[in-house]
């Protein structure tokens, strides 16, 4: 038992590291850089870890609607 529950607790550790699953950083970037444009609050973004928020700055970055042009 010892044995499993050792194990649980490593795997719960490592799911809560994004830096060592690309995927998983990619995906939480995006997500939070989508929430961080709908409330229009990037300022949100700086409770993360930094490679977390640098990437969902960017993902917020390209969800801003440019303005039309005027003629």
């Amino acid at each position: 038992m010892r044995m499993l529950y050792g194990r649980g607790q490593r795997q719960v550790q490592a799911a809560q590291q994004p830096e060592g699953h690309p995927e998983v950083l990619f995906t939480m970037a995006c997500l939070h850089g989508l929430r961080a444009r709908l409330c229009e609050d990037l300022s949100w973004l700086d409770r993360f870890p930094p490679e977390v928020a640098a990437m969902a700055r960017r993902v917020a970055e390209c969800l801003e609607v440019p303005e039309p042009a005027t003629t």
